[in-house]
């Protein structure tokens, strides 16, 4: 099936015009150089983004953190009791429910985190220099509005 777009009388494929595929590859594809960056530090993809999260948000709950960093609490359970027996994170019981689990960033893992929070931005700057602020701020307030729609 090809398509015709609204901007341009080219013939492009449905994933070209299909919004949800647009949003996946460009963040497959502006993260990649990230990652590999975050990788070459030593640190694994899913420890950079535990931390990033928490580091600003001291207390945060399992809960909310699983859906921050976009994986399954159960998955997010394990990495977080590795990230605490490496020294990165704390958990402590929520008072009046034992059974919640609030995660604090150490020392370690803020050290670990920092540099890595620098090149983050650094490179969120690169990638997006094509870009005016004006354009930067209303991408990131549409994302934002997407990411908080109710289904």
């Amino acid at each position: 099936m090809t398509l015709m777009t609204a901007s341009a009388d080219k013939p492009t494929t449905f994933v070209d015009d299909y919004l949800l595929y647009q949003l996946a590859s460009a963040s497959q594809v502006l993260s990649d150089e990230f990652h590999r960056k975050v990788k070459a530090s030593g640190t694994k993809i899913h420890v950079w983004r535990v931390l990033a999260c928490v580091v600003d948000q001291p207390g945060l709950m399992l809960t909310s953190l699983s859906k921050l960093v976009l994986y399954e609490q159960s998955r997010l359970t394990k990495i977080i009791d590795q990230m605490v027996d490496d020294g990165l994170v704390n958990k402590q019981p929520v008072a009046g429910d034992r059974r919640k689990m609030a995660i604090f960033v150490t020392a370690k893992g803020q050290d670990l985190v920092a540099p890595l929070m620098v090149s983050a931005k650094a490179h969120e700057s690169k990638v997006l220099e094509n870009l005016t602020d004006s354009e930067m701020t209303m991408l990131k307030r549409v994302l934002n509005k997407l990411c908080n729609l109710q289904t």
